[in-house]
């Protein structure tokens, strides 16, 4: 019989379905005119393991090469089995794409595109996994009072809201507001009357402190409104301009 280079399977479950819908237990795998393996098993399923068997070397062997699985139905001895015996049926397959075939076309250039298209997708997503350790790492660094740091950078410092007037003061070099300090044995209630310091509910500090700083601080309104929204959508930046206010002796 001539020889048909057309492939008809490319794929090791193709070949299985066809060796066993020709029903013949006699077959052989070529290489071209090579013979790699023939076989006259007992059974059609002895036969079916063992072209398995075959088909999973040659896939694992990234072999680009086109093979050919011929049956036979009158052979009844291995020994019969050459290229030159007139076979029954045969059927062309390659298991392995060129282009990614050691020793296919362009030598091992595909293989080992493949491979190094792997390494660099590990190179990202090591880099993606370092990226976020870093971040979570300069987050606990925030927690833990790194965040002043970052503030001593000046355009850092602009776009925090002024915190009633201290924070811009301790990284500008400028005086800080001089306030009227108010004995708290002579601050004032809600009632308007005279209570001493260790009386007062946090409600009635508050109300006092915000009345102190309504004398120096005209936009304090603004200030505490940008604090509030900070708490909100900042949280980091808060705790380091409070960690500024705390450590602050006055």
């Amino acid at each position: 019989m001539g020889e048909n280079r057309t492939i008809q399977a490319t794929d090791k479950e193709t070949v299985m379905e066809m060796y066993r819908s020709m029903n013949v237990k006699a077959f052989a795998i070529f290489d071209k005119m090579d013979l790699k393996f023939g076989t006259v098993p007992d059974s059609l399923d002895q036969g079916a393991q063992l072209l398995e068997q075959w088909l999973d070397w040659i896939e694992n062997s990234n072999s680009a090469a086109l093979y050919s699985l011929r049956v036979y139905r009158k052979v009844k001895d291995e020994e019969q089995i050459t290229n030159k015996a007139a076979y029954h049926a045969s059927i062309n397959f390659r298991l392995n794409e060129l282009s990614m075939a050691v020793g296919g076309a362009g030598g091992n250039a595909g293989y080992f595109g493949a491979l190094n298209e792997t390494l660099r997708d590990l190179q990202r997503d090591v880099k993606a996994l370092q990226k976020q350790r870093d971040e979570r790492e300069e987050e606990e660094e925030e927690e833990k009072g790194g965040f002043i740091g970052k503030l001593m950078n000046p355009e850092f410092i602009a776009q925090l809201p002024t915190l009633i007037g201290t924070v811009k003061a301790l990284f500008s070099g400028t005086a800080l507001p001089q306030y009227h300090d108010i004995p708290e044995s002579e601050q004032l209630g809600a009632v308007g009357q005279s209570l001493p310091a260790e009386s007062l509910t946090d409600d009635q500090r508050i109300e006092i402190a915000v009345q102190k700083l309504k004398q120096h601080v005209p936009d304090l309104a603004d200030l505490l409104t940008k604090l509030a929204t900070m708490a909100e959508k900042k949280p980091v930046m808060l705790k380091g301009a409070l960690m500024i206010l705390r450590t602050t002796k006055i």
